[in-house]
């Protein structure tokens, strides 16, 4: 899909999300479009892309969570946020994002609830992103 037909597709997505009742879900639904916006910000309107195979680098990862970079890198090495190193700089996939930022991990309130992972899923649908896992789990580093 081209670079202009995702932001299109986003910005229906977003009004959708907008009419919902439910602040979990526009809250998700603005995060992850945030993160669609930033991870394609610097590629020309009529490349193909595949959102599924975007990485993006630690600065654009700080961008989109709102946090520093250096602590992205520190999430990074305490494997709390998934990441491969290219060039001597950490790439993290754009659905990693996504999943990071559904967690307890980053979300002050909790699980997402019912209806945010409903709209979740659908935006991970639309774009062919890979499933993210909203059912709470182990934090990293804890004993099984």
């Amino acid at each position: 899909m081209r670079v202009v037909d995702v932001r299109r597709k986003l910005g229906q997505r977003l009004q959708e999300a907008a009419m919902e009742e439910d602040a979990d879900t526009l809250a998700l639904a603005l995060d992850c479009g945030r993160a669609i916006l930033l991870a394609l910000a610097p590629l020309p309107e009529d490349e193909e892309v595949e959102l599924s195979e975007i990485a993006v680098s630690t600065a654009t990862a700080a961008r989109i969570l709102s946090l520093n970079v250096e602590y992205v890198r520190e999430l990074i090495r305490r494997d709390v946020l998934a990441a491969t190193k290219h060039n001597n700089e950490y790439e993290i996939k754009l659905a990693d994002l996504v999943d990071f930022m559904s967690s307890s991990r980053y979300r002050a309130a909790g699980e997402p609830s019912v209806r945010a992972r409903a709209t979740l899923s659908a935006f991970g649908a639309l774009w062919r992103l890979p499933r993210v896992d909203l059912r709470p789990g182990p934090e990293p580093g804890s004993a099984v």
